[in-house]
């Protein structure tokens, strides 16, 4: 019993970390486990693949799901600011071209999220976000500190995030 549980710590993580579309179905598959840090979006909906295939597994409440989603493609558009896969000079750019009203509905998005993701937790047995799974790499969770810090030099200490009554809802039927 001891010697499967350590072949199975032992087996490699990438084993268990990517995912490929067969007739509109997720299926885990070993090959393509490395993934740059925006992550691999086979079917071009802004979400990354893994991260997709996380929601779908382990959320069945469409709320919950659309959420996710949203929140996938939320956590895209803060990545591109800090991005390290594009050249240092193409990062700097596109920093430098958001306009500072983009900038303040991305943040207003992220609180807005951070605030429903709250709520949800508070009701909800198990259900702890989605910020955990999509920045699941160290180079992933600096860049989103990278990101934060770029947001924070648009905005300002005087800016204060707007988010609505019903902040889910704001975040899911947000549009770039």
């Amino acid at each position: 019993m001891i010697w499967i549980l350590l072949c199975f710590l032992l087996m490699p993580v990438n084993t268990f970390a990517s995912a490929s579309h067969d007739e509109g179905a997720f299926i885990i598959t070993e090959k393509s486990g490395l993934q740059p840090l925006e992550g691999i979006d086979s079917n071009h909906n802004g979400v990354r693949d893994d991260f997709e295939v996380f929601i779908t597994k382990h959320y069945t409440d469409p709320m919950l799901r659309q959420l996710g989603y949203s929140a996938g493609r939320i956590y895209k558009s803060l990545l591109a600011l800090a991005t390290t896969q594009k050249s240092p000079k193409q990062a700097e750019a596109d920093f430098n071209e958001m306009s500072v009203e983009n900038a303040a509905f991305l943040c207003d998005l992220l609180v807005a999220l951070r605030v429903c993701v709250r709520r949800e937790s508070r009701t909800r047995v198990d259900f702890y976000g989605y910020q955990y799974k999509y920045f699941n790499t160290l180079e992933r969770l600096e860049t989103f500190y990278l990101a934060q810090n770029r947001l924070y030099e648009l905005l300002g200490d005087n800016y204060k995030p707007t988010v609505s009554n019903s902040p889910c809802l704001q975040v899911i039927n947000y549009s770039f």
